[in-house]
């Protein structure tokens, strides 16, 4: 099955100047594929909650309705703590230090777990099983 690869997602949604994208397809075999994709950590974020919703329109099951983008958990994980990364500072920074979503929306926080922007993948991928 070849399905949407997220690189064609994050190319449309750069050649159409978007923020966010989510797309919805129908494979010959039956089975119906939700993209999302995120410009930032916090659009990344927005469409995969708008992607569960569209899931949870489309009868997915409740389990594949609460997902989080690859980049969310890639940020939790560098974090090593639950909750909204913004919200959060890192080890060792001091009290009060500007708090931003990490990877560049704010320059006082460093990049997602020192990935280079090549190494992290541009789209959000769900599929149900």
């Amino acid at each position: 099955m070849k399905g949407i690869h997220p690189n064609d997602v994050a190319a449309f949604a750069r050649e159409h100047e978007l923020a966010q994208v989510i797309v919805v397809g129908w494979g010959a075999n039956g089975l119906t594929h939700v993209v999302t994709w995120g410009e930032s950590l916090q659009d990344s974020a927005q469409a995969a909650q708008g992607g569960n919703f569209v899931k949870n329109a489309l009868g997915f099951p409740d389990a594949d309705c609460r997902t989080l983008a690859p980049r969310m958990l890639r940020a939790l994980a560098f974090y090593g703590q639950a909750g909204e990364p913004w919200e959060t500072r890192p080890a060792g920074e001091p009290e009060g230090a500007a708090a931003g979503p990490p990877g560049g929306d704010n320059p006082t926080t460093p990049p997602l777990g020192g990935a280079s922007a090549a190494e992290s993948p541009a789209a959000d991928v769900d599929e149900p099983a």
